[in-house]
């Protein structure tokens, strides 16, 4: 999740919630008031109620007065007129804003009836109204009645000019029809009804379908506490409906409780109300919310606009890109995190160009830390270090191997020459067995004939004699020259092992080196196999060249008999004829031995051959190390290290240059 979701989504849902809780919290204070202020207004309403209730007893007294007054209808009441009666109280009645009002005579009956003129005749003496006034005083009270159950009537005598009572006129408001309730509904808005005992005399609540509920009781408990003297108020089932309500006893002019007075207002009003203003709460919230979000948003984008920024900066420096620059229009922490991004940038860079100058093969550069937590830094430093160091060793390994190799190539040269030389002699050793050979045939040949060349044997035997003292030398010569061979060829095997031991630690420095030592590995490589081969070689010579001495050591041998046997043959050639055959027999032994003699010398002259031909390929390989050696030195040359030109650096390897 995007921290601008982050940002968002936390502090909308706090906005969200503050909302809601302060759109619950207003609602139920609003509810709240409104409860009170509603039992304010019933109460307040109620009061209007009672108080127009009360104003009726003192408009009726009025009008009754009024009438009972005039003069006009004195004079008709005094003289029985009652269509007089009728046009004068018709004429005064309406301006007089009551119900009815009826006259009467001295013994209550009925005169005329404003409200009903042809209903007259009858008798209202039973009301107290009419008997106070009979007697002589005005009285208002609430009367009650078959007819009309219950109103509100003034009686006041009507007397002629002798203060005589003549007749009384009672006016008066009847309760038991709309007109007062509905007329305090309209100026209240609140529902009102006049109970007659607890029962519904008149009323602007109604039923469930629509008609006005006229006959239906009060809740006992409630009629119980008004008809008993006491005010009712507070909530209250109405008809099954909740109503904030307030009921007051009506009573008679003597103090009888006669009926109720109820005003009320029902909850479902509240309830719209509540209702009407929560959509306006929430209509006013959401509004408020909206613009909350979006500015939320606002503030939420000016500060993610840097981290988008440095994101991307990020992602190209992830993608090798060093050359980024962080552009952030901002001074607060954001700006700091640039600085420090840039700074990383920096050194990034700077890092950067270092590896680049290692590429191309300077690797006297510096690198320079930032703190003592500088772990790059320090790496290349380290990396760089061991660098000169490493490639300084391989170039004063390279030397080393170059000088060997020149001795080695030196050596086997010698060598080879002086092969050549033990070749030429070997040659001659065995034109010398040949012609021993032949000789020590001839003397076979002729030992039969030895009685008749005695003389010749003689003189033939001191000629042996002679040439084996030569051949004795010859052999020992031989002998002598063999074991120089083989010391050469033990050089050579020395030098073999050395070269590989030397061919080794190239390798090891080449495998070092990386990269740059392949090529040098194989050379090293190639080397320690030629180095190999020759000490294979030389140890098969030196095999031969023992083979040879222990051939030569034999042939001495047999010389020395052959010279022995000779000698025997001048010194007692005269005494010895019949030895003769013997010394026939001698002969052809020492004709097989000296063949013997010609085989080895020909087997030494063959590993001589090969000896030579290994020189020359120990030289030639020895050649090439060299040139090797000196390709290795050319491409470490190319690399720059610490030091003047990097050639002085390479010479000493150490640690980097002071200042580092």
């Amino acid at each position: 999740m995007k921290i601008r979701s982050k940002m968002l989504l936390p502090m909308v849902a706090i906005a969200l919630v503050m909302a809601v809780a302060i759109l619950v919290t207003v609602v139920l204070i609003f509810s709240g008031y409104v409860d009170d202020t509603t039992g304010d207004d019933i109460t307040y309403f109620s009061d209007a109620v009672t108080s127009e209730y009360e104003n009726m007893w003192a408009k009726a007294d009025k009008a009754s007065r009024l009438l009972a007054s005039d003069s006009q209808i004195v004079a008709a009441v005094e003289a029985g007129d009652q269509d007089a009666i009728l046009a004068r109280a018709a004429a005064i009645d309406e301006s007089l804003d009551v119900d009815f009002c009826t006259i009467t005579d001295a013994e209550g009956t009925v005169l005329v009836r404003t409200h009903e003129p042809e209903n007259f005749g009858d008798s209202v003496a039973n009301q107290q109204n009419v008997q106070q006034a009979l007697a002589g005083s005005p009285f208002t009270t609430l009367e009650e009645g078959s007819a009309v159950k219950l109103s509100v009537r003034a009686g006041v005598p009507v007397k002629d000019a002798d203060g005589n009572v003549i007749g009384v006129v009672s006016s008066g408001y009847r309760l038991d029809t709309e007109g007062f309730v509905d007329h305090m509904k309209k100026l209240t808005g609140a529902e009102v009804t006049v109970f007659y005992g607890d029962t519904r005399l008149s009323t602007t609540v109604t039923n469930a379908d629509g008609t006005r509920a006229v006959g239906t009781t009060a809740a006992e408990n409630v009629s119980t506490q008004v008809l008993a003297g006491g005010d009712y108020s507070g909530k209250a089932q109405i008809l099954g409906r909740e109503a904030f309500v307030k009921y007051v006893p009506i009573r008679d002019a003597n103090g009888a409780v006669k009926g109720m007075l109820f005003v009320g207002r029902f909850t479902d009003m509240k309830n719209d109300a509540v209702f009407s203003f929560i959509l306006q709460g929430g209509g006013i919230a959401l509004a408020l919310l909206l613009v909350a979000i979006v500015v939320i948003f606002l503030i939420s984008r000016r500060i993610t606009a840097p981290i988008h920024v440095m994101v991307d900066a990020a992602n190209r420096m992830a993608d090798g890109d060093v050359d980024v620059d962080v552009q952030v229009d901002t001074r607060d922490e954001m700006r700091q995190l640039a600085d420090a991004f840039e700074r990383m940038i920096a050194s990034s860079r700077e890092q950067a160009d270092v590896i680049s100058r290692i590429a191309e093969g300077d690797l006297s550069v510096g690198v320079h830390l930032r703190s003592e937590r500088d772990v790059v830094g320090k790496a290349l430093r380290e990396m760089l270090a061991m660098n000169n160091t490493v490639f300084a060793q391989i170039n004063h390994t390279a030397e080393q191997v170059a000088a060997e190799a020149h001795q080695i190539a030196d050596g086997a040269q010698n060598l080879a020459q002086g092969s050549t030389e033990q070749a030429g002699v070997v040659e001659e050793l065995s034109a010398s067995i040949a012609t021993v050979a032949a000789r020590a045939k001839d003397n076979a040949d002729v030992a039969m004939d030895a009685a008749r060349l005695a003389g010749e044997i003689r003189d033939n035997a001191e000629k042996g004699s002679g040439q084996m003292a030569h051949l004795t030398t010859a052999v020992n010569e031989i002998s002598e020259a063999s074991q120089a061979i083989g010391n050469v060829i033990k050089v050579i095997d020395d030098i073999a092992f050395q070269t590989n031991i030397l061919a080794l630690n190239a390798a090891v420095e080449a495998a070092r080196a990386g990269e740059h030592g392949k090529g040098f590995a194989v050379v090293a490589d190639e080397v320690r196999n030629l180095a190999a081969k020759s000490a294979e070689a030389a140890k098969d010579t030196g095999a031969m060249i023992s083979n040879s001495i222990e051939k030569a050591a034999q042939g001495a041998q047999i010389a020395e008999e052959t010279a022995a046997s000779l000698a025997d043959i001048v010194s007692g050639i005269n005494q010895s004829g019949e030895m003769v055959r013997g010394i026939a027999t001698s002969s052809e032994e020492a004709s097989d031995a000296v063949a013997q003699v010609n085989i080895g010398i020909d087997q030494v002259a063959a590993v001589v051959q090969r000896n030579s031909a290994t020189a020359e390929q120990s030289a030639a390989a020895s050649e090439e190390m060299s040139s090797q050696s000196e390709v290795l030195r050319g491409l470490v040359a190319r690399f720059k290290l610490y030091g003047d030109g990097g050639q002085k650096s390479l010479e000493a390897p150490g640690a980097p240059p002071a200042g580092w």
